[in-house]
């Protein structure tokens, strides 16, 4: 079995109602009309010469265009080569960036949906599914959270808690650090969200590198009421967080924008011997 062509397809939904940036980030009122614009997805699907077809999805933080691009561009590396070698053809794409530091960013992106794309063909050509493929059934049953609940106006957080008690959830999480300067209003959002939901729904709290500067402000946010709080502090579950700031470090504050084993690596060596340390 061979890799007999690869396509990318760039997606943009245009956003129907311009809305703030619902997170904190640098400039936001000047940068949010171009990176909350649209709706954005990449979709690749590579295709076998016995006819077979995988598909992914790549992570698509800004222009759509530019990852279908890349694709487009490493597929003469693949075509021809067996799809099911997905370590090997994984080495051969990082190859082609790994002397110009291209460890984030559209690229990883990219490769991301094309590794999908070919342990789906794996996965279809062995008659098994991909969890099968990456060793098998561990537990029964995984715990699922709701993601998330921006903080924006208690009516709209409302109608979403809501909407996900109703799919079933028992576990929702809220992204924090919108506006790091104003951290008691957070508070009190915070707090309306922990009335709305009830005291049978966890709550956790991503923030989302919105208070890097201020770990002791983002735990007090965060544990406005029960929380799990995850970000630019971490704590563990408590009635009440009443972690010292000296005691919320954490070296994988910026783990959301690590796609690829070699970063995370460090971040879970570390984690080990903390565990070990307990």
């Amino acid at each position: 079995m061979k890799i007999a062509d690869v396509e990318a397809i760039a997606l943009a939904v245009p956003m129907k109602q311009e809305i703030a940036a619902p997170i904190s980030m640098p400039r936001a009122g000047e940068v949010a009309g171009v990176v909350f614009r649209e709706y954005r997805s990449v979709i690749v699907r590579i295709r076998t010469d016995n006819g077979i077809e995988g598909v992914g999805e790549c992570m698509t933080r800004l222009s759509g265009t530019a990852l279908r691009d890349i694709v487009h561009y490493v597929a003469p590396l693949l075509v021809g080569k067996d799809p099911r070698d997905v370590e090997y053809l994984w080495d051969l794409l990082w190859s082609v960036m790994m002397n110009r530091g291209h460890q984030k960013g559209f690229y990883l992106e990219a490769m991301a949906g094309i590794d999908t794309a070919l342990w789906d063909i794996w996965g279809k050509s062995a008659g098994v599914p991909v969890w099968r493929l990456l060793g098998g059934r561990t537990n029964p049953k995984l715990w699922a959270y709701a993601s998330s609940l921006r903080l924006r106006d208690i009516g709209i957080l409302r109608e979403e808690i809501d909407a996900h008690k109703a799919s079933g959830f028992n576990a929702m999480k809220i992204k924090i650090g919108r506006d790091p300067m104003d951290w008691r209003r957070e508070i009190r959002t915070v707090e309306q969200i922990r009335d709305h939901a009830g005291d049978g729904i966890t709550l956790m709290a991503d923030a989302n590198c919105g208070y890097g500067h201020d770990r002791k402000t983002a735990l007090q946010v965060g544990s406005a009421r029960p929380l799990l709080v995850r970000g630019a502090a971490r704590a563990r579950r408590h009635r009440r967080l009443r972690l010292p700031a000296a005691k919320a470090r954490h070296p994988d504050r910026d783990r959301g924008g690590r796609f690829q084993p070699l970063q995370l690596r460090p971040l879970l060596q570390a984690r080990r011997h903390r565990h070990r340390a307990a």
